[in-house]
């Protein structure tokens, strides 16, 4: 692990703490495909995300959102995050949107695009959910999900 990889994970250790000193537990995250992704892809955001002090459920590959939104609520999920390719995925959020968080504002919608972006910014924040290109660093997403989270808390 570089330097660099090894002090933003002691960062998003110390925001995952900080999170589990005020609501009494770790976050938890929601993985789930909108589309079938690479194994390698997959494991390298549940491991990054298990290594920064998040409790990790990996869903099955979308069938219907309503069983995603279903096994988020079930869950207790903090994050969904949902793996799509090129905009794939962009629909499914929407429609996540409307059946979790319409109810559960505490609870953050998040896409990982499988295109690559051409703008300087990494993800873009809206009022909804946040989307992410596969550009960006997944330590850097799962700081920025983790601050995210920390301000819906505070």
């Amino acid at each position: 692990m570089s330097p660099r990889s090894y002090n933003l994970r002691q960062r998003g250790i110390e925001l995952s703490n900080k999170f589990a000193q005020m609501e009494g537990r770790r976050p938890r995250i929601l993985i789930g495909r909108a589309v079938n992704s690479t194994t390698d892809t997959m494991n390298k955001i549940c491991n990054t995300f298990a290594d920064m002090g998040s409790n990790v459920d990996v869903a099955p590959t979308l069938g219907k959102v309503e069983e995603l939104a279903k096994q988020c609520l079930e869950n207790d999920a903090d994050i969904v995050l949902l793996l799509g390719a090129d905009n794939a995925g962009t629909t499914e959020l929407k429609n996540l949107y409307e059946l979790i968080v319409a109810n559960h504002p505490e609870i953050i919608l998040s896409l990982l695009l499988g295109i690559s972006s051409s703008s300087t910014d990494t993800f873009e924040a809206r009022d909804k959910y946040i989307v992410f290109s596969m550009e960006t660093d997944i330590f850097e997403m799962g700081l920025s999900l983790l601050e995210h989270l920390l301000g819906k808390s505070s």
